[in-house]
């Protein structure tokens, strides 16, 4: 729940008086209950819910007790993804002043970076968009931080930013886009030129060559490969961890970086004089913010959104969106895979710009090689809730498609060493929102990354630091807009990409 502090009213109780506004910037509101003795067990107003205004009675040992896990930080960020994680080293790396809390619902890798695939791709992206922009802009972030960490490592200093490539499984495999038909082939070759022209060394192959170089896989007569080799991927889950380790090592002795877990965010509070957000509560603790609070909570971003400003469109705008993936040992005989591999077909199912329709899941195929030696292969995408328990049928279409593609999988069935099922954040137009939202001061936004939160997480925590910090942005003005929440509600609500 989120909700804007009460009018300021006083109370008494044994001697002591405070005002309803002091009791709320002291108290998150899980604690009033305990705080206040007002009637019997009175629960705080549920999400989405205005709380109504009643005389409540001070319980003094209560609010003594509450009182000690108040706290002041200068940014609060809302999400212990791969975003959030990224926010909160930008942040701590940006200045070494600035105290930052980081505070997850869960513990990090628990929703959708967790369950990805970990593709660092500009294959399948448009050139010159402001998708392509961000992604080819966290590319080079990644590959930065990876470098500084080598070149530490062999000096004998620990870095500050990221890890080593082995610390996080980066694997430079390339990635390679499959075509099925004579029409997809032509345009996989039209890519490729495309994004010669932008400086991305692509080749298409037909389907011989496509063997050659991939001999698991198999494609009709007419089918063929585009290959970018500069294509990478990296593991979600050891990013996370060490982003979170960088995070604790960029604050030092400090004590500037806390991170809470398993803390859901209960309510952000804002002034009644200004309207800014200055406080986040969860049922243990209080923060106050002194510069802002970045949301980074992926598919929940829009509840959060909606009772923070009022404004029910949020929750329209940010959906979940279950994803499958399953990890596989290959078969004794199979050859291992040398690439990332994606169908053309996975790629029109990436983003949908108009209202949003249950139609079931939609399955198309995507394999990489693991660096533990497993196979990743998936994927479907569906809206079906909150719901991340998976799927059998969805494993057995997964199964299915992906023998088309690897008969080496044909008799393998749906058995699998793990299942990742995870709620990808969607974002209606199919752009993640990135800055500040205008009705709230001191809120910004990075959410809706849907399935590329590891391809954009690097150039979202730059973007959306310089908003916070008011600094000159890395990426063109025009890739700035595009991204700002006002412009995204607009056009997605307008059923514009």
């Amino acid at each position: 729940m989120i909700c804007a502090f009460m009018p300021a009213l006083t109370h008494q109780h044994g001697g002591l008086t405070i005002s309803r506004l002091q009791l709320q910037r002291r108290l998150p509101l899980a604690a009033l209950p305990a705080a206040l003795n007002h009637g019997k067990g009175r629960r705080p107003p549920s999400h989405g819910c205005r709380p109504k205004h009643r005389t409540y009675q001070l319980h003094p040992r209560a609010l003594i007790a509450a009182q000690a896990a108040a706290a002041e930080v200068d940014v609060a960020v809302i999400g212990g993804g791969i975003i959030g994680l990224c926010v909160a080293l930008e942040l701590l790396s940006h200045a070494s002043h600035l105290s930052v809390a980081l505070i997850e619902r869960q513990v990090p890798c628990s929703g959708a970076t967790g369950a990805g695939q970990g593709y660092i791709w500009l294959a399948h992206r448009q050139p010159d968009s402001p998708g392509w922009a961000i992604a080819q802009r966290s590319k080079q972030l990644w590959e930065s931080m990876i470098d500084a960490a080598e070149t530490s490592s062999k000096n004998g200093h620990c870095s500050k930013k990221l890890g080593r490539k082995a610390d996080i499984e980066w694997q430079e495999n390339g990635s390679m886009l499959l075509a099925l038909t004579a029409q997809e082939g032509q345009d996989l070759q039209d890519r490729a030129a495309m994004l010669q022209q932008n400086g991305i060394s692509a080749a298409y192959h037909g389907r011989a060559a496509v063997t050659e170089l991939e001999p698991a896989l198999q494609l009709p007569h007419s089918g063929g490969a585009l290959l970018v080799e500069s294509d990478a991927q990296l593991s979600g889950r050891r990013a996370a961890e060490v982003l979170l380790a960088r995070c604790h090592e960029a604050a030092g002795p400090s004590g500037r970086f806390q991170a809470y877990m398993n803390e859901p965010v209960q309510s952000v509070q804002l002034s009644p004089q200004t309207g800014a957000v200055n406080a986040v509560s969860t049922a243990s603790r209080l923060l106050v913010t002194r510069k802002g609070v970045v949301l980074a909570a992926g598919a929940w971003s829009g509840h959060l959104l909606s009772t923070a400003t009022g404004d029910d469109r949020w929750r329209e705008v940010f959906k979940p969106r279950r994803g499958h993936l399953l990890e596989l040992q290959l078969p004794a005989g199979m050859p291992p895979l040398r690439h990332g591999l994606m169908e053309m077909g996975y790629t029109q199912h990436l983003h949908k710009s108009g209202p949003l329709e249950d139609t079931g899941a939609d399955i198309a195929f995507t394999a990489t090689p693991s660096a533990s030696g497993t196979c990743l292969v998936g994927s479907a995408r569906e809206f079906s809730g909150w719901d991340v328990n998976p799927s059998h049928s969805i494993q057995e279409g997964i199964m299915q498609r992906a023998a088309h593609f690897l008969p080496g999988l044909s008799n393998y069935g749906s058995a699998s060493e793990g299942v990742r099922v995870g709620l990808r954040p969607y974002a209606l137009g199919g752009l993640p929102f990135i800055g500040p939202v205008a009705e709230v001061p001191q809120l910004f936004l990075a959410a809706g990354h849907e399935g590329a939160g590891l391809t954009m997480a690097p150039g979202t925590a730059e973007l959306v630091v310089q908003h916070l910090m008011q600094e000159n942005t890395t990426l063109e003005q025009q890739h700035v807009d595009a991204f700002s929440p006002a412009q995204r509600m607009h056009a997605a609500l307008a059923g514009v990409t």
